[in-house]
């Protein structure tokens, strides 16, 4: 072969080459469009997943607060309930048998679940603990007011006027207590 043969076999490899170059550089071209347009996908998906999951995690601590509020005010009130009828009680209106029977039937009809109240406090709530204690304090109070009553009650005597009213201001407490919990239940909704 000649060399004037091989300069004009070239230029048509190279004519025949420029198609074949031009389809590499468009796939390039696309594959980087293609990777970009996914990138951008990726991070906007991201940023919805993110937003639905901090919605998920607004609407889970906003269904705690509400379940705690009304655990809250169930369960003061069952312990309220289950000692009225020792009120009547202390002032000699009804007989002791009769408060014992009416405060069981209160207590089984409304029976607050402090376990789970507590759990409730401790594992989510820990910054209101000391308020929970404290009102699970003034339930304890009301408990040890009441047992001079009960006792005095059961040797066929009324509480004397002291007795009856201690007994009073702790049962009014469990009230005051519990809304006052509530409120700072309530608040921390707020501040969410």
């Amino acid at each position: 072969m000649d060399s004037t043969n091989v300069l004009q076999v070239a230029p048509t490899i190279w004519t025949s080459l420029i198609p074949v170059l031009n389809a590499i550089v468009v796939a390039m071209a696309t594959l980087a469009g293609v990777f970009l347009a996914n990138r951008s996908s990726a991070n906007r998906l991201r940023l919805q997943l993110d937003h639905e999951r901090q919605r998920k995690e607004e609407d889970k601590h906003a269904s705690r607060l509400e379940e705690l509020y009304v655990m809250i005010g169930h369960d003061s009130r069952a312990i309220s309930s289950f000692y009225v009828p020792y009120l009547s009680a202390t002032s000699g209106q009804v007989p002791l048998r009769w408060a014992r029977e009416k405060s069981m039937e209160s207590g089984f009809k409304t029976a607050p679940d402090q376990e789970r109240l507590e759990m409730m406090f401790y594992l989510y709530y820990q910054q209101l603990t000391s308020d929970f204690d404290h009102f699970k304090a003034v339930v304890q109070d009301v408990y040890e007011k009441w047992s001079p009553g009960e006792e005095a009650l059961e040797k066929g005597h009324l509480p004397t006027a002291e007795q009856r009213k201690a007994f009073a201001v702790a049962w009014a407490l469990i009230d005051l207590r519990a809304k006052d919990l509530k409120k700072k239940v309530a608040s921390l909704a707020t501040r969410s």
